[in-house]
């Protein structure tokens, strides 16, 4: 399996204001079971990841990933930073186990302080 790499060097924009959150969403490993299975098996989850900036409207939603507790996603998650999201300088993921007749079930979540992850130029 080859290293998963969202965003490869880029330095175009160096030396300007920032003014985009990326984010890249790998892998997810030994997550709970959600799902028990009725006649077989030891059950899975179907996790979905939402991103969201305190403060925003911002709220973005990865794929679903059905029966497993071992996603791979893979996905990249581009948008732009406002003044006032820059204020609170944080980043909420929550993992749901996403289920078609019910509201998402919980499985966990985590908040990133993003000022922790400045460029070497202390840009967010």
């Amino acid at each position: 399996m080859t290293a998963f790499d969202p965003f490869p060097d880029d330095d175009r924009h160096a030396g300007l204001e920032p003014n985009e959150l990326r984010v890249g969403l790998g892998r997810g490993r030994g997550l709970a079971v959600m799902d028990k299975a009725m006649l077989y098996g030891k059950g899975s989850s179907d996790p979905r990841v939402t991103f969201k900036i305190p403060g925003t409207a911002v709220s973005l939603k990865s794929s679903t990933k059905k029966k497993t507790l071992e996603p791979v996603w893979h996905e990249q998650f581009l948008w732009a930073v406002s003044p006032e999201s820059r204020a609170q300088p944080t980043l909420t993921l929550e993992v749901k186990d996403w289920d078609e007749l019910s509201s998402a079930d919980p499985m966990g979540a985590c908040v990133i302080n993003l000022e922790e992850y400045k460029d070497a130029r202390g840009q967010p």
